[in-house]
C-alpha cells in the first residue's frame, strides 16, 4: 500500500479536501483567529477571505506534489522519495483532520447546549 504513489496521491487528495471542508466550516462558525496555524490565519487577513486563502495554501502545497508525480523523471529512487514524501504529509494531514474534526464536534456540542 505505502509503495504506490498514486494511491498516496489520492489520499493525500482526499484529506486535503476535508482539512479544505474543516477548517472553513470552524473559521465560519469562530472567525480566522480559530486557525491555529499562524501562517495560514495570517494569509487568510492578508487575501481577506479564508476561503481563497484555503485555495491558495491548498494549490501551493499541492502543485509541488503534482509536479513530482506527473512531471520529474519516474526513476525508482524518484518514485521511492515521492512516496515516502506523500506518506508523511498523509500522517500530518490525517492528525490535521482528526484535530479539525474535534474542533467541529466541540462546536456542534456548544449549539446544542
Amino acid at each position: 500500500m505505502f509503495e504506490n504513489p498514486l494511491l498516496q496521491l489520492g489520499i493525500f487528495l482526499i484529506l486535503n479536501a476535508f482539512d479544505i471542508i474543516t477548517t472553513k466550516v470552524v473559521i465560519s462558525k469562530k472567525g480566522i483567529t480559530s486557525e491555529v496555524n499562524p501562517l495560514a490565519r495570517m494569509l487568510f487577513k492578508k487575501v481577506g477571505s479564508a476561503w481563497r486563502g484555503l485555495i491558495l495554501l491548498k494549490v501551493a502545497g499541492i502543485l509541488p506534489i503534482i509536479v513530482g508525480l506527473f512531471i520529474v523523471p519516474q526513476t525508482p529512487k524518484n518514485v521511492e522519495l515521492l512516496t515516502i514524501v506523500l506518506t508523511l504529509f498523509n500522517v500530518m494531514y490525517a492528525v490535521v483532520c482528526v484535530n479539525n474534526a474535534r474542533v467541529l464536534r466541540g462546536i456542534i456540542q456548544d449549539e446544542d447546549n
